[in-house]
């Protein structure tokens, strides 16, 4: 089944697990809130779990011009909206929609690196992947132009794993 993730048309608290990957980076603030508010409502309330992995602003509390330019490089380089968050950015999105946050950890951007993409894909994949890219010369500049912004602002870019809970609701 193939569905907008803002309305999946699957059941109220029919989830033990929702899992996010680098989808929320890529949205604007409004389709954030209503991707999580989906998420909490797919849930089971005593026992489910939702985790995410996404791009990630660091340190909290980094200067907001300075935000800014690192997302418009992002958006240049992906060709997306990508618009990541501070670590308290991503739990306070969660909190507002209604999880908490039971454990975060952050790690260095390694997207497009050569040892993280060979963990990621395995080697034949990550071959196949390096072969593509030197046999399409606009699919090979756009990626080293990503590493390239990847790697301008890897002081304060990262990736981001959040597990969170519903927050039980007080009546």
């Amino acid at each position: 089944m193939r569905s907008d993730a803002t309305a999946t048309g699957l059941p109220d608290g029919g989830a033990t697990v929702v899992y996010g990957e680098a989808m929320l980076t890529m949205q604007h603030y409004p389709a954030k809130r209503r991707i999580v508010r989906e998420a909490r409502r797919l849930l089971e309330t005593s026992t489910g779990r939702y985790a995410v992995h996404e791009l990630c602003l660091m340190p909290d509390g980094l200067d907001p011009a300075l935000a800014d330019r690192i997302t418009a490089d992002l958006q240049d380089a992906i060709h997306v909206g990508a618009r990541p968050l501070t670590p308290s950015g991503w739990s306070e999105l969660l909190a507002i929609e209604g999880f908490t946050v039971t454990a975060r950890k952050t790690a260095p951007m390694a997207l497009l690196e050569p040892r993280r993409l060979i963990a990621d894909e395995g080697l034949i994949p990550a071959l196949r992947i390096a072969g593509r890219a030197l046999l399409d010369p606009d699919a090979r500049r756009r990626m080293l132009h990503m590493r390239r912004v990847f790697r301008r602002h890897s002081a304060h870019l990262g990736a981001i794993s959040l597990l969170a809970v519903p927050t039980p609701t007080h009546t």
